[in-house]
């Protein structure tokens, strides 16, 4: 079964986060040579090498580096030093937080969106709801992503965090199914009408693009 994963409320479960993108937005534009600070690929690796060395000394763990893909390869030159130790927090808008920056096979930490159902910025965790909490009190490997569109199929008959994490949702734009982790009928119906009132394709199953109109 496809792992597991976790909506985050912007501002309350992650509080430690570096980051790394220019002028508080994000996109295409991070990517300009305005985007890397006046530093050159090599001297901003020695910067952000430098900050999560101090940071893993001071604190005896190392800071989430926040970035999309093009900003690291045009303002790190694809250095693969960071995502030897520091934990990936992906900003990538789409189905996928695939492609990831060099150096890293996985991340922690995908933002799809800056808004949607949940308040601020949409986040998720890779993991379960227990991974998400040894997170945030000390070192966390989070699994690697899957192949294809990196969204679980979620159907009839599925238990688990999937469920309740589609239950959550559903409740939020509406429905109101108790949250128990459980994928029966009450929850098919609420998905199948929620598929038929946003254009989709409606057969019950949580796949992609269910996923992305209800975190959007």
């Amino acid at each position: 079964m496809p792992r597991d994963r976790v909506p985050i409320e912007h501002g309350r479960n992650v509080e430690e986060v570096r980051r790394i993108k220019h002028a508080r937005s994000i996109g295409g534009s991070e990517a300009s040579s305005s985007g890397c600070y006046s530093l050159s690929q090599s001297a901003m690796v020695s910067w952000i090498t430098a900050f999560s060395t101090e940071y893993h000394t001071k604190t005896g763990r190392y800071p989430i580096v926040y970035s999309t893909r093009d900003w690291w390869s045009t303002c790190t030159g694809d250095s693969a030093t960071p995502g030897q130790h520091d934990p990936l927090w992906i900003a990538n808008y789409g189905r996928s937080p695939t492609p990831l920056p060099a150096g890293w096979t996985t991340y922690t930490i995908w933002r799809n969106a800056d808004s949607g159902t949940l308040p601020g910025d949409q986040d998720v965790f890779n993991g379960t709801t227990a991974g998400l909490k040894t997170f945030a009190h000390g070192t966390y490997t989070p699994p690697p992503p899957p192949p294809g569109s990196g969204w679980p199929v979620v159907s009839q008959g599925a238990t688990g965090h999937s469920t309740t994490t589609i239950q959550y949702l559903l409740n939020a734009r509406g429905s109101a199914l108790a949250v128990d982790g459980d994928f029966g009928p009450a929850t098919r119906s609420a998905v199948l009408a929620f598929q038929s009132g946003h254009g989709l394709t409606a057969d019950g199953i949580v796949g992609p693009d269910t996923w992305q109109a209800l975190v959007s």
